[in-house]
């Protein structure tokens, strides 16, 4: 392959396998619910899951990281595990958790969306590797979708950068 310039940076998802096919990275799904907001407050997140209130309107209820999947789909089967999952995340009787539970169960379904997100077992990759004609690839990726979350990575892609020119 040729690349333009002295130093490409790699950040292009699961399409990034095509172009350089030792990277492991593998398909995750992701699923998200839309709810109206019944006055959820606070975003809650642990592990892969997350209730996100956009505004007073409506709330995003999500898991990042199904690895066994039948569809790129959502489907009924999994919006039942991330509610029961989420359910049991809010059962926790933590202060931060303190009414949401009861609040989730009177949310109202709006409607759902999945998509693929870029995943390796090995972790994160940010590292520098030596291409074609002297150039320098710098890969960022392996995130599972969490590349926005996790954006110190971002930070140190620029520091590798930095160093290779």
């Amino acid at each position: 392959y040729s690349l333009p310039g002295e130093v490409l940076v790699n950040c292009m998802g699961l399409r990034a396998q095509e172009i350089f096919p030792n990277l492991g990275l593998e398909a995750v799904k992701g699923q998200l619910l839309f709810y109206e907001n019944p006055g959820v407050k606070q975003i809650v997140s642990a592990e892969d899951l997350i209730v996100l209130p956009r505004n007073d309107k409506f709330m995003y209820i999500g898991a990042g990281y199904l690895h066994s999947f039948e569809t790129n789909e959502p489907t009924k089967k999994e919006e039942e595990d991330v509610l029961r999952r989420v359910n049991q995340m809010v059962s926790i009787d933590i202060e931060a958790f303190q009414g949401l539970s009861g609040q989730l169960s009177e949310a109202k379904f709006i409607g759902a969306v999945s998509g693929f997100r870029p995943h390796r077992n090995a972790g994160i990759l940010v590292a520098a590797e030596a291409g074609p004609k002297n150039q320098v690839v710098i890969h960022n990726v392996g995130h599972g979708g969490m590349g926005w979350t996790l954006a110190g990575t971002g930070k140190a892609a620029v520091r590798l950068i930095k160093e290779s020119v």
